[in-house]
């Protein structure tokens, strides 16, 4: 990616997983990462960040699970979801319902790599020296979660308990539509299960992402980021070309 007078700067769409489907074209990445000066992924990863973002995930105070679901529907969610996951809902009482169904739904996929391939590729830009920053600000990106209602977390939560198998299954079929590097139906099986979240979670994130990107012009710079931002007539890839870059896919 580039204009006129820029020089060559990477978009790179990821998966936040440790699955080895994730990491087909990670090598290829690697390269095209070594040529530049900067490396970005969606925030940059810290202590403090980490810290934040645990902080983040937790149910609000005075709330759990249990109280948001009540005790009936708790203990039929903690039922199917140690048969269907081989997880304790109970272990994840304290979570906000949207963190435990990613993290369920992640459950799904292999462990096969040491770190999720975002962190893989942030711990390769400081090896080689490179500046590491953030697209977003924590605080951006945590407003996406908080944002959220919590009746329609535990509207999800539910229907993930009641159709386990169609959330593992569309899960598996996002890492085969990566491996394939098939962007553009990966981003529009994405925008289908996001449903009135697709604003929030996708459309204004893009936005966000392509107007830092466009201020960065000037420096050769990798941008790592979920894979579902890059398509679309709202994605990072169109909204750049609409600011007169050019964009064009690399091989191998």
């Amino acid at each position: 990616m580039q204009s006129n007078t820029s020089p060559v700067s990477y978009l790179f769409g990821t998966m936040h997983v440790q699955d080895a489907r994730a990491f087909k074209f990670a090598s290829k990445a690697k390269q095209c990462l070594e040529s530049c000066d900067e490396f970005f992924s969606e925030i940059r990863f810290d202590g403090m960040v980490e810290e934040r973002m645990i902080k983040a995930q937790q149910m609000p105070d005075g709330h759990s699970v249990r109280s948001l679901l009540g005790d009936k529907k708790f203990a039929k969610a903690e039922k199917m979801i140690s048969k269907s996951f081989k997880i304790s809902l109970s272990a994840m009482n304290h979570l906000l319902p949207m963190v435990i169904i990613n993290h369920l739904v992640m459950n799904s996929l292999s462990i096969d790599q040491a770190e999720h391939l975002d962190m893989t590729l942030f711990m390769h830009a400081r090896n080689h020296k490179k500046t590491v920053k953030g697209l977003e600000t924590v605080e951006e990106h945590i407003s996406v979660l908080e944002n959220i209602p919590l009746d329609m977390q535990r509207k999800q939560l539910m229907d993930l308990v009641k159709q386990p198998q169609k959330y593992k299954k569309k899960v598996i079929k996002l890492a085969e539509l990566y491996a394939l590097g098939d962007i553009y139906t990966l981003y529009k099986s994405s925008k289908k299960s996001m449903g009135k979240l697709k604003r929030l979670m996708i459309y204004d994130r893009n936005h966000l992402m392509a107007n830092r990107i466009a201020e960065n012009i000037e420096q050769s710079a990798f941008y790592a980021f979920g894979a579902a931002h890059l398509a679309g007539n709202e994605g990072v890839l169109k909204l750049l070309k609409n600011k007169g870059f050019q964009i064009q896919p690399i091989a191998g």
